[in-house]
């Protein structure tokens, strides 16, 4: 993923940068302490910043939970789900760069992961999540299910069943989140590759022609 400094080759203003940093830190703060137990005090501390700069950008310790989660949010739109949406042409190639980018180890490092988790599990920042992350799902799923159902559609065999495919595919990477949120390390390439390896042996045994495994 490209430097939090530069868009598009060009050194980001000192606010922006200002604000991302603040972003950042809070995302490291939820990671070690969960939505709840987050303070602004310990947002600066991790951002090495005075605690009074934190009103220039947020309103509030809730803005400001909600911007770390709308940013990864936006991540993960601008690097699963829109490159793969251009690639609904070529449904089996849309699904391998799925799996690539799902399990990437930037947006599936531990970090990162355990943020999604942190709103979705605690009860009084779930809200938050539907607010920001309830649309993106449905659109995930959707995107998901349609891939499925065209491959289905081409093979034109009547007995396979699009949604419990997807949703197969679906529960598949979501485990492997999972386990990273669970065991708390960053991937290896190894690792990396042996999750995506998973992902595509469940589509092959419902599609081996289409994914059939390079030799």
């Amino acid at each position: 993923m490209a430097d939090a400094r530069i868009i598009a080759g060009k050194p980001r203003p000192l606010r922006e940068r200002q604000r991302q940093r603040l972003i950042e830190a809070t995302i490291s703060a939820l990671y070690v302490h969960g939505p709840s137990r987050t303070t602004v005090e310990r947002v600066v501390a991790i951002a090495d910043m005075s605690p009074g700069i934190v009103s220039f950008y947020f309103n509030s310790k809730a803005e400001l939970l909600m911007a770390a989660l709308q940013s990864i949010a936006d991540d993960f739109r601008q690097d699963v789900l829109e490159p793969v949406e251009n690639l609904r042409h070529d449904p089996v190639a849309a699904l391998h760069l799925l799996i690539v980018r799902y399990l990437d180890p930037v947006i599936a490092s531990p970090r990162r992961v355990a943020v999604w988790y942190a709103f979705w599990a605690e009860s009084t920042a779930r809200s938050d999540y539907m607010a920001i992350c309830g649309g993106l799902d449905k659109r995930y799923s959707d995107l998901v299910l349609g891939l499925i159902a065209e491959i289905c559609r081409i093979e034109n065999k009547p007995w396979q069943h699009p949604a419990a495919i997807a949703d197969g595919l679906i529960g598949c990477m979501e485990l492997i989140w999972q386990n990273i949120f669970l065991d708390n390390q960053a991937t290896s390439l190894n690792t990396t590759q042996k999750q995506q390896g998973h992902c595509l042996a469940y589509l092959r045994s419902h599609f081996p022609d289409q994914f059939a495994p390079n030799l």
